[in-house]
Formats: structure tokens, sequence, C-alpha cells
């Protein structure tokens, strides 16, 4: 772990912050416990409204931003980046893609993570770089491990259900009717829903609101279960563009739901390739994080070493 310290530069400026934007509510253990959890005995960390945070103009050393385009305009996030001066910039939501403003960002903060990215829409920045949605708030990272070969559903699905879940969960039941499965339309506490993917093999994602890109689908990761995800190719690939894992996903993907459940099919019929899945699954999460935190750090020895 790369060291970092406090800058004294002899102004009034206070230590380091991190100041959050209390809206971001659904990530706030997902940036601590997997984004910036080796910077926390460095940086103090603010929760505040969007009202709040806009207006704070209290001088910090190094500063790193985490806020809502649902929530803070372009123009109040510029007045928040101009005053503070950012080393990181986090851009949380955007899941339309209606806001290719927000990419301005990058011009003027050396790193800018967000969770969805539009290659064909927004324009590239190489100091951009896009995060997982996470998982949401209070989910348990510490379940014990429970094998492919020891749990009790062959596939879980909780949430709401739209037309397309609707029609997901229609092939699923059909296909694998003699299989154990668990199904809530949602109500579900976090954790309880955390014990449920963490004993089953598979957990298939439906498009929600708009993209195909989905809580759901990291939480079944953390849990060791494999996500399935479904859509038409040039979506898929447009839609999980990761650095350094581009074309990796762990996942099970297809066009259509029949395709994907042939393809868990075969997995299912070879143990040996169902464990290596998970393993796969479990790895690849583990490298994302690391990625993250790796971009994360570089960005803030370079800066702290040109204030030097």
């Amino acid at each position: 772990m790369v060291r970092i310290d406090v800058i004294e530069d002899g102004d009034n400026s206070q230590p380091n912050v991190i100041l959050y934007a209390e809206e971001c509510k659904w990530e706030l253990d997902y940036v601590k416990q997997q984004l910036f959890p080796h910077v926390l005995d460095r940086y103090e960390f603010l929760v505040l409204k969007t009202v709040d945070l806009i207006q704070y103009r209290k001088p910090h050393v190094n500063v790193i931003v985490i806020f809502s385009s649902n929530v803070m305009t372009m123009h109040e996030i510029q007045e928040v980046v101009q005053f503070h001066q950012p080393i990181i910039v986090v851009h949380m939501s955007d899941e339309w893609g209606s806001k290719p403003e927000y990419v301005a960002l990058s011009q003027s903060v050396p790193l800018v993570l967000r969770q969805h990215w539009f290659p064909n829409a927004y324009r590239h920045q190489k100091n951009v770089f896009q995060i997982l949605l996470g998982y949401y708030t209070g989910f348990p990272i510490d379940l014990p491990f429970v094998p492919v070969s020891q749990r009790a559903y062959t596939w879980s699905f909780i949430g709401t259900v739209n037309e397309e879940r609707r029609q997901m969960l229609s092939v699923l039941t059909q296909r694998w009717a003699n299989k154990t499965s668990y199904f809530r339309g949602g109500g579900v506490k976090v954790y309880d829903m955390a014990v449920t993917y963490s004993n089953a093999i598979f957990v298939p994602n439906g498009r929600g609101a708009n993209r195909l890109d989905c809580f759901r689908i990291y939480e079944a990761m953390m849990a060791g279960a494999i996500p399935i995800v479904v859509g038409p190719k040039q979506e898929l690939e447009e839609t999980f563009v990761f650095e350094g894992q581009q074309d990796q996903w762990p996942w099970v993907t297809a066009q259509t739901w029949h395709d994907a459940i042939d393809q868990c099919n075969v997995l299912l019929n070879d143990p040996t390739l169902l464990r290596a899945k998970q393993q796969f699954v479990i790895a690849w999460l583990h490298d994302h994080f690391e990625i993250a935190r790796e971009r994360i750090t570089k960005a803030l020895v370079l800066h702290e070493g040109h204030k030097r």
C-alpha cells in the first residue's frame, strides 16, 4: 500500500477531506469499503446534503468529491470543483446517458470515476474510469462462502418486476421447472437478500428502468453467485466497459434467455466448469476493485508529488 501523507502548505487549509453527497446513500458502504478504504485513515469523510455540499467553503489540503448528477447540476459541480480543486470526482448516477456535459469534468479534475459510461455518445477521456454500480448500503461483506455444489437454489431473483423481467421469469420457470429457485418481488431486507444470493448458483438480471447494468449483478457477485445478463450484443459491449477487463465478463451473457439457460445447463452438467466459473466471478470482482484503488492511489500520489 502506498502511504498518502497529509501535506502541510503553510496556509489555513484543513486536513484532507472526502465530501460525500448524502443523496448517494445507496453507495456509501461501497465507497468506503471498496473504493477508498486505503485512504480513510488520512481523509476526513464528510457526508453532506447536496445543498450543503454546494455551499461548503472550508479550504482543505486535498479534496475528493462524490456527487450525484440526479441532484447536482453541471453548473453546481463546476462551482464546487473551481473552489476545492479536487483530485478526484466520483460521478454517481446518469443511468439514462442524457448528460454528456458532465464529461467536461475530466478537463479540470485529474481523475473522474463514474458509474455509467456511453462510449458511442460520450467523448472518451483517459482520466475517466468506469466503476461498478456497487452494492446497496448495508450489504454484508463477511458472509460465509458457500461453494456452488452446496447452494440450495439453482437460481434466485429478488426485485420489482417490469414487463421485460416478467418475460425473463416466464422462461426461467418453464425451462427450469424442475430446479430449486427463490423469487421475491421486492420488500426483502438487504441482509436477507445477500443470504439468499449466497445460497443461489445463478442470479438472473433483467433490465432495470433503462440499462442492463444493475446493482443486482454486483450484489450477486459479492455473494459468490453467477449473474446472468441478457441483451443485444452491441448493448452489452457498450454497457460494460471496464478498464483492463474488457471482453472478460465473468457473468453468463447471451442475447436471449433461452440461450442463457443453455449456457447455464452446460455449467450445471460439469461441476468442474461450474466451480471455475464461480471462482472467476470472485476473482474478477476482486481485480476490478484493485484496479480502481490503483487508479485512485496513482492520482493522489501524482497530485501530492506535484505539490511538494
